[in-house]
């Protein structure tokens, strides 16, 4: 036995993850966030329409055409719509990183769209988030709000008012 080794494969595996993890977030630190296009929680708009049926229909076919990855509608209720996709690649390592470990299951992200409907108009409001399951069947959950997918969302929001309102 070599007297150097006394920690054997282990210290190796530990320097690897440890230098993998220091490289993945010494990349990301540095990029920039784009600045919020206006200060609110989470993307929302108040459409000049109380036809929750049409509006629904329109989110689904935004989802479908306009959203650069494929989503799953999980959910149609009367006052929500939730879609999910399983993430892959280096959005599950990161988000298994923040919220799992390497026995959690494959995380997926969700988006809800809550549709509050008043006397003569909708407001609309969107949620994201990415949970995974850990081996014991808790599920931890992640809020996802940074400023690029707020941005987007806020623009997907706003098209779907004007798409509407342009019909009346």
């Amino acid at each position: 036995m070599n007297k150097f080794n006394c920690y054997g494969d282990s210290m190796k595996k530990y320097l690897i993850y440890l230098l993998l993890l220091v490289s993945t977030f010494g990349l990301t630190g540095c990029t920039q966030q784009p600045d919020r296009i206006v200060q609110a929680k989470n993307p929302q708009v108040v459409i000049n329409s109380v036809d929750t049926g049409l509006i629904k229909s329109k989110i689904i076919q935004k989802m479908i055409d306009e959203v650069p990855t494929t989503y799953m509608l999980q959910a149609d209720t009367e006052y929500s719509l939730v879609f999910t996709r399983t993430l892959d690649g280096m959005e599950a390592v990161g988000v298994l990183m923040m919220i799992g470990n390497s026995y959690s299951s494959q995380p997926v992200q969700t988006v809800r769209f809550n549709i509050i409907k008043n006397q003569h108009d909708t407001r609309v409001l969107e949620y994201a988030s990415a949970s995974t399951q850990m081996p014991m069947g808790q599920v931890n959950t992640i809020e996802i709000n940074n400023n690029a997918h707020f941005n987007f969302y806020y623009n997907f929001l706003q098209g779907l008012k004007n798409d509407i309102e342009k019909k009346q």
